[in-house]
């Protein structure tokens, strides 16, 4: 074919298919930076209205929209993501490669070695670590979702593996270029409040005796004519 080798055309196809997602990305890590920037004033509403579900609620979506974030907003991205691991599940399982990539035989078999699984979870972990930035409950959902994936992981295709690893190598990438775009004013965002500048006020000069009023200049009177 173009490429010449099933290993590479899988990376350049990952590549594509990220490139086209990039809006949705993006989208996908506003709302996250924006959810851990205002996570101090939504435990605060929590422990607030702990016993009044209703009013959390209402408080919750109020800062939701106050601070310009959607919780939904990190799943889209995984969802439009879901046919196309599914498609390219239903290829590599059904497909005869009779073709290798490196030291893997066969694409459509697992990697004999078990490089790429171990490859893959490592990431995973790390990426977990990364962006969780030390919000122990992030660390703790995403090390959850990760460990779902270690079992499958060593059950997938080495073909579903390397796209796996291909797309995760550059959403990383994707997410350090777009986070230095996103850098939120955070005591903006964690009250709901802009904070005021107020100017400065020179102090007033004190005497001796304590502060006194400034006394009014007399006026000036004529000279009399002699």
């Amino acid at each position: 074919g173009f490429v010449g080798s099933w290993g590479l055309a899988i990376i350049f196809l990952t590549l594509l298919f990220r490139l086209l997602v990039w809006p949705l990305i993006h989208i996908q890590m506003k709302s996250m930076v924006g959810m851990q920037t205002i996570q101090p004033k939504l435990q605060e509403l929590q422990k607030k209205y702990k016993d009044d579900r209703e009013k959390l609620t209402q408080e919750t979506m109020k800062m939701y929209q106050e601070a310009g974030v959607n919780p939904a907003g990190g799943c889209l991205p995984a969802l439009i993501q879901m046919p196309i691991f599914i498609i390219l599940w239903r290829v590599f399982i059904n497909f005869e490669f009779n073709e290798g990539f490196l030291w893997i035989p066969d694409l459509g078999l697992n990697d004999p070695l078990f490089l790429l699984p171990i490859l893959y979870v490592a990431i995973m972990v790390a990426q977990a670590v990364v962006s969780s930035k030390g919000n122990r409950q992030t660390l703790q959902q995403q090390l959850l979702i990760s460990g779902v994936f270690v079992f499958f992981a060593f059950t997938f295709p080495a073909g579903v593996t390397l796209y796996l690893i291909t797309s995760m190598l550059v959403q990383v990438l994707q997410q350090w270029l777009i986070q230095r775009n996103l850098t939120p004013a955070a005591p903006a965002l964690a009250t709901g409040v802009t904070p005021v500048s107020t100017p400065a006020v020179k102090p007033a000069m004190r005497s001796d005796k304590g502060t006194k009023a400034p006394a009014k200049a007399k006026p000036k009177t004529k000279a009399k004519a002699k």
